[in-house]
């Protein structure tokens, strides 16, 4: 079975835009991870990598 196609990549790119701006706008300062201006860069590489691309 396959996935519907999604017409044009603004779609994707709208979700991709959603996800990071979610992450990055997140209060991870309450979590035990920490600020996230304190993160290792590929920390914060895998935490903005939607998950579906």
């Amino acid at each position: 079975m396959s996935l519907p196609l999604i017409n044009g990549g603004d779609d994707i790119e709208n979700e991709e835009s959603k996800f990071i701006n979610m992450v990055y706008n997140y209060d991870w300062s309450s979590t035990s991870l920490g600020p996230i201006d304190i993160w290792d860069p590929v920390l914060k590489h895998v935490m903005a990598k939607h998950p579906d691309g």
